[in-house]
């Protein structure tokens, strides 16, 4: 009667075991071919296996691990989801020197700040997508930098920085010529400045924008908007925009663009709005005297390798005329840009110029740009910009805005001169 298995069936289990997690290792990982070696020839040197016996499995693992295909990391298929979601966004590093003329706070100061956007977008459909933002914050919507040294809701100390929801839309386009927004998303009015809109405003509402070609060289859109302004019951301030304009190529490189914009705020005489300076006309019982019905008139003309040094050229003007009031209800601005028209390499390079006179109620002292004199109405002035690429993607910048009070009864400053110095990236 056997006791047990023989000591050669033992060893055979033993080299099965053994061999099995040798050829684990081998397609599993990436293994060294001399492993298999040395376990075969320790089988050997204790009588497990005859010398015969271990060509024979040597030259049998080496055949089917060379029928199996090798795997690499080009070959590995990514999750079909990734190929609809892009992500991006941008870093801004600012340093900030600001000058008042007489008035309160009157002096020089300085400020470090900076600015944070990230962005992903979802591909639902071919002609449907979604997007979500983030962005650092200073609770302003016409400003998303952060100044060093101030933190959530603390006084410095190095605390921790805000961030609020930048973007949040779905963006529709069932046929080419049309495109649909919902949500909060960029401003979709055209507009060649920030004479009525600053560029970090994200409206809150819908949008339709229609494009269409009319000939080689010319093309007419049409946005139509419906924004909500602050939510107050059945007193909701809301905002109807129709902007007509046209695109067209005068010449060979030389390029019209423009537009008209009829503004209806429903509901903002009377009230108070958020984050306004109150440098509009306000009533006695302290809600806005006027509506502001505007009517703006936009106009940009551009030439593509006017020269060699210059390759952009761009000349761009603003109207907006208010009827509500009598008197300071006019805004317009005329500027200048000329040199690379995107700046995403090393060693281009743009300068722009501009000068403006903003009426005290020629539109809601919420909404214009916040960096010259403090984003007031009543006020004259002006804005240069130089813009230089540091590589691909990286830039630096100098701003100047020299701005000037046209009413001493709106704010006690004369003159606000404000230097900026930029570093930015994009990825």
């Amino acid at each position: 009667m056997k006791r047990g298995l023989s000591f050669s069936k033992m060893g055979m289990i033993i080299l099965l075991v053994l061999t099995q997690f040798a050829l684990a290792g081998i397609f599993a990982a990436p293994a060294r071919a001399g492993d298999v070696d040395v376990l075969i020839n320790r089988l050997v040197e204790k009588g497990v296996l005859t010398r015969a016996d271990a060509e024979a499995i040597l030259k049998e693992t080496k055949t089917e691990k060379a029928a199996q295909p090798e795997k690499t990391v080009s070959s590995e298929k990514l999750p079909s989801w990734l190929d609809k979601i892009s992500i991006g966004g941008d870093l801004r590093l600012r340093y900030e020197y600001r000058y008042r003329q007489e008035g309160n706070g009157a002096g020089p100061y300085n400020l470090g700040r900076f600015r944070y956007r990230v962005h992903v977008a979802g591909q639902v459909m071919d002609n449907l997508k979604v997007v979500f933002g983030l962005a650092s914050s200073s609770g302003d919507p016409r400003s998303q930098n952060v100044t060093f040294g101030t933190g959530t809701g603390k006084s410095g100390s190095f605390a921790g920085e805000p961030m609020a929801i930048d973007l949040a839309y779905v963006q529709y386009s069932p046929v080419k010529t049309l495109t649909l927004v919902g949500g909060k998303f960029g401003n979709p009015i055209w507009t060649p400045s920030q004479l009525i809109w600053d560029t970090d405003i994200k409206t809150e509402g819908a949008a339709a924008t229609l494009g269409v070609p009319a000939g080689e060289g010319v093309a007419f859109f049409l946005n139509t908007d419906f924004f909500v302004l602050q939510t107050n019951g059945n007193k909701t301030p809301y905002l109807f925009a129709i902007q007509p304009g046209v695109k067209f190529d005068f010449a060979p490189g030389a390029h019209v663009k423009l537009a008209g914009t009829y503004y209806n705020f429903s509901k903002l005489k009377g009230s108070t709005p958020g984050y306004s300076p109150k440098t509009n006309t306000y009533a006695t019982d302290g809600g806005l005297e006027y509506d502001y019905n505007m009517l703006d008139a936009g106009a940009e003309v551009s030439f593509d390798n006017l020269a060699d040094i210059l390759p952009y050229v761009g000349l761009y003007g603003e109207y907006v005329h208010n009827p509500d009031p009598s008197t300071g209800n006019n805004a317009y601005l005329a500027g200048i840009k000329f040199g690379d028209k995107s700046i995403k390499e090393f060693g281009r390079w743009k300068v722009s110029y501009d000068y403006r006179r903003e009426g005290r109620d020629a539109v809601p002292d919420m909404l214009p740009e916040s960096d010259f004199f403090n984003g007031y109405t009543a006020v004259y002035g002006s804005k240069a910009t130089f813009t230089f690429g540091l590589g691909k993607n990286i830039y630096t910048a100098l701003n100047y805005f020299n701005g000037h009070s046209a009413d001493a009864s709106v704010t006690s400053n004369k003159r606000w001169d404000v230097v900026q110095v930029d570093m930015g990236m994009s990825f």
